[in-house]
């Protein structure tokens, strides 16, 4: 059988779906049923591996049946043997990820998505540009800065979903604003940023993009972190991240879209994309083939579990290390709380929690959870404030900032987050 017919064949017997294929190749190559020439010429590619490796299992096993110097008992045990490999391969190529995503629909939700892809990538795209020549903006009361490359990354992801019909009418909560382009030479900086990569944009479209507007009742609404991990974009130090995040709040829903970005993610970068309810599923950058992913469930707290920390955090003066926890891993990363996320949903990780700032502030900042949340909630986690309760993004007014229970985050493998929200309270208690 051809190629083409084997994986027709492979997608209606439900051993795969199909690969999405990107807005490019959407554009350039005839599409049947919603694959594209060079992802067609991908999937064959492994389907022959997948064949092949069939093929020398089913000889392997001929041959142990056809030995006359083997004993009956070798010859069942190299079927024994034969056999669990063939299931053992049978398995991985059913996790093997050919989401196909339902990308190709054409209902609101989808559109939403789409524009919010795109919307990522150009703000990345407009970012990294800029990131040799940005310049900070504004220093904000918390010490840190944004960039010029901050700002205009916002504004390059504001003006991609405005010109998406499906969310003209939807707020942008981002989080700079007008303060990081009171100098005239900011301004300037983030407009030829923009203009070089995703064309001409106006000084208006700029302070749109920046302007705060609390959504209507009812109204959803975009929560979006341009540069989670500022500190890490300018050092350029490669042990350090820096992602972009967006997502989507539905009145009555709750969060239901999200994407995140981590451009210098080890291994070329990474793409991570959320339906609620759907799943969560990545790509590399320089691939087209998104894998779903879904995050290991340990049984217990000693069951090899792996934890990642803030860079500058200790583990052992943690609640959760005083609670007398023992990791098998800790991962300390540096910056923001979406690379962390990223981890998690990556499956590097199992827990990851966000602990109360030391000034007492009660509040977190939306931007900084809410692609995430939904990210690694969709992977197999359950993520919750520091009390075990569900986190509320729609509580406040302006929709920018929340105050969840205990003043923290935790984010943990499902299987075992009861388990981490017990340990951290304990911890707390112990001085």
């Amino acid at each position: 059988m051809d190629a083409r017919a084997a994986l027709e064949g492979r997608r209606r017997a439900g051993d795969i779906a199909i690969v999405i294929p990107s807005p490019r190749r959407r554009r350039d190559a005839t599409r049947r049923d919603g694959v594209c020439g060079d992802d067609v010429v991908r999937v064959d590619w492994l389907l022959k591996t997948a064949f092949d490796r069939d093929a020398r299992e089913t000889s392997r096993r001929r041959r142990a049946r056809m030995s006359p110097r083997a004993s009956g008992t070798r010859v069942a045990a190299r079927a024994r043997v034969a056999s669990s490999r063939e299931r053992r391969a049978r398995s991985a190529r059913a996790r093997v990820v050919f989401a196909r995503f339902e990308l190709d629909r054409t209902d609101d939700d989808d559109d939403a998505l789409r524009a919010m892809r795109d919307a990522a990538r150009a703000a990345i795209d407009v970012a990294m540009s800029h990131r040799r020549v940005a310049r900070v903006a504004e220093t904000k009361r918390d010490a840190t800065v944004a960039t010029t490359a901050d700002v205009a990354a916002q504004a390059a992801c504001a003006r991609r979903l405005r010109e998406r019909a499906a969310t003209a009418t939807t707020t942008f909560v981002g989080e700079e604003t007008l303060r990081a382009v009171e100098d005239a030479r900011v301004m300037k900086d983030v407009v030829d940023a923009c203009a070089g990569t995703i064309g001409e944009i106006s000084v208006e479209e700029v302070r749109s993009a920046l302007t705060s507007r609390a959504p209507s009742a009812g109204e959803a609404y975009f929560v979006c972190d341009p540069l989670d991990g500022t500190k890490a974009f300018v050092s350029e130090n490669e042990a350090e991240q820096f992602v972009f995040g967006l997502a989507r709040v539905t009145p009555g829903v709750g969060l239901d879209r999200a994407v995140m970005i981590a451009p210098e993610w080890p291994g070329g970068g990474v793409e991570l994309v959320a339906k609620k309810g759907a799943g969560c599923f990545a790509r590399k950058l320089e691939e087209d083939v998104f894998r779903r992913l879904e995050m290991p469930q340990p049984t217990s707290l000693s069951d090899e579990l792996s934890v990642v920390i803030s860079a500058h955090e200790t583990f052992e003066d943690l609640p959760l290390g005083k609670s007398g926890v023992r990791p098998t891993r800790v991962s300390r990363l540096c910056c923001g709380s979406l690379a962390k996320y990223v981890k998690v949903a990556l499956g590097e990780a199992h827990v990851f929690i966000q602990h109360p700032k030391a000034n007492g502030d009660a509040f977190v900042n939306s931007w900084d959870h809410g692609a995430g949340v939904l990210i690694c909630e969709e992977t197999g986690a359950r993520v919750t404030d520091a009390l075990g309760e569900a986190l509320r993004f729609e509580e406040s007014e302006d929709k920018r900032r929340f105050a969840p229970g205990g003043g923290g985050v935790i984010c943990a493998a499902r299987s075992i987050h009861d388990d981490v929200v017990r340990a951290y309270a304990r911890g707390l208690e112990v001085r």
